[in-house]
C-alpha cells in the first residue's frame, strides 16, 4: 500500500519580510477558507483563519514529526508536537501563530514507522 501525505502551507498574502509594518497591510478580505467535505480527512493548518504564519516554521515542525513516526503516535498528537515547537520560536511567538488541526476521522490515524524510504519528504518555499 502507498500511502502519500502532502503538507501545503499556501495562501501567503504577503511576502515573507521581517518588517512588521508590512505584516499590517494584509487584504483580510482575500483570505479564503477550507471547508473538510470528504471522511477520514486530516487537515493541517500553519495558522488560524486570519492569522499570520511564518513561512517554513510550521511545515519544518510537521516534516520532523513525520519523519520521527513510531507507528503508535496518531495523527493528533504527531499535530501537538509540531505546534509546539512553535512555542519556542521567537518570530512563530512575536506574530502569535496558532496552528489548527482540523479532521474528520472517526478512528485513530497512525502512521507506520518511517524505517527505510516509506516517507519522502520536500520542501518547496
Amino acid at each position: 500500500m502507498l500511502l502519500q501525505l502532502v503538507v501545503v502551507q499556501a495562501c501567503q498574502s504577503t511576502p515573507h519580510v521581517q518588517d512588521q509594518a508590512s505584516i499590517r497591510t494584509i487584504d483580510h478580505q482575500r483570505i479564503q477558507h477550507i471547508e473538510l467535505l470528504r471522511p477520514n480527512t486530516v487537515l493541517f493548518l500553519a495558522s488560524v483563519r486570519g492569522g499570520l504564519a511564518w513561512r517554513g516554521a510550521f511545515t519544518g515542525a510537521v516534516a520532523d514529526v513525520l519523519r520521527a513516526a513510531d507507528g503508535a503516535t496518531d495523527i493528533s498528537a504527531m499535530f501537538d508536537n509540531a505546534a509546539r515547537v512553535l512555542l519556542g520560536n521567537a518570530d512563530c511567538k512575536r506574530i502569535h501563530q496558532l496552528p489548527e488541526l482540523r479532521k474528520t476521522t472517526r478512528k485513530l490515524l497512525i502512521l507506520p514507522p518511517t524505517s527505510g524510504n516509506y516517507y519522502s519528504i520536500h520542501s518547496f518555499a
